[in-house]
């Protein structure tokens, strides 16, 4: 009994770069992480990506139609700073990240053919993560991201 409850523990999670997934409203859309992140990492109850500083997600809705969603999350950095999102160079959201994890933001996204990619950036470098030789220089971070479809 206890090996089954050990397999249960490490159940795969689809793919790796999938920051949020919902399905509501006849809608189902997911959001993946594009260029310029660090990757996916996981703890027992939450889940996170630093940015390098320009990063993308895209994000895909079906039915393929134009679909409107908010990208929820919360978000930290190593130093203060401010984080914009755009969608094809138009602002979308624009907000200050400090070294506490800060409260639910939300970014609206028009999706055009089930489709879009927005570009999160930040005014200010990356800064390195330790003192270590291989250390990555971290802009912020996401944190529990998700997918929010309106009722219609």
């Amino acid at each position: 009994m206890e090996a089954g409850l050990l397999a249960l523990e490490d159940v795969p999670r689809g793919d790796p770069g999938e920051l949020a997934a919902t399905r509501a409203h006849g809608t189902a859309c997911v959001a993946i992480l594009r260029e310029g992140w660090f990757g996916l990492e996981r703890d027992r109850r939450h889940a996170w990506a630093w940015c390098r500083g320009r990063c993308t997600v895209a994000l895909e809705a079906w039915p393929k139609d134009a679909q409107a969603l908010r990208l929820e999350f919360d978000a930290r950095s190593l130093v203060p700073r401010t984080v914009l999102v755009r969608k094809d160079g138009r602002e979308l959201w624009r907000g200050a990240v400090g070294v506490e994890r800060t409260p639910r933001y939300s970014v609206p996204v028009r999706l055009s053919g089930g489709r879009a990619t927005i570009e999160f950036s930040t005014d200010a470098p990356g800064v390195a993560e330790n003192g270590g030789a291989g250390a990555r220089l971290l802009a912020f971070a996401l944190y529990d991201a998700r997918l929010a479809v309106p009722a219609p």
